[in-house]
């Protein structure tokens, strides 16, 4: 990954999460330890306040950003908000690990919320979920065996077919 003047510049779109104003350090050290983000850049103003961060797990890029204090109190605003303003979060975030059990484990033992318990789908996918003490849900995946598509009980998203229909 190519870094110009401090910018990532082959990412195409950047992904950013938003969380409480005065959150930010603790999110980047939530993600870092849990789900071993690595740190690439912090962005600060002239006086040192941390205004957000870029993190890369893999090949992935996302930042996180402290919501406007007055955007999270005021509705009315509009704007981007953190996911405990809003009481609930509009996205879940997908992300392939080698130990869906244990990084779930290392999250709620960092604060995080059990949203589903590990389990192994007909797939040979073995997956979980928790919300993060920020507000947004992660779901972990884990291909634990290669088996033929056949034989698992998946939905077939025939695009064409349902385009001819």
């Amino acid at each position: 990954m190519v870094i110009n003047g401090g910018r990532l510049a082959d990412r195409q779109i950047c992904v950013k999460l938003f969380v409480r104003h005065g959150d930010e350090d603790r999110a980047i050290a939530f993600y870092r330890d849990v789900l071993g983000a690595e740190l690439v850049q912090r962005h600060e103003w002239p006086s040192g306040i941390l205004t957000s961060a870029d993190l890369r797990i893999g090949e992935s890029v996302f930042r996180i950003a402290g919501a406007n204090p007055r955007r999270d109190a005021e509705p009315k605003l509009g704007g981007p908000r953190s996911p405990h303003a809003l009481g609930t979060t509009a996205v879940i975030l997908e992300l392939h690990v080698k130990d869906v059990d244990r990084v779930i484990g290392r999250a709620i033992g960092a604060g995080a919320a059990l949203r589903n318990p590990a389990e192994t789908l007909s797939t040979g996918d073995r997956v979980g979920a928790f919300i993060d003490p920020f507000g947004h849900i992660w779901a972990l995946f884990n291909a634990m065996e290669d088996i033929d598509l056949a034989d698992a009980d998946i939905i077939d998203l025939d695009i064409e077919a349902r385009d001819a229909a």
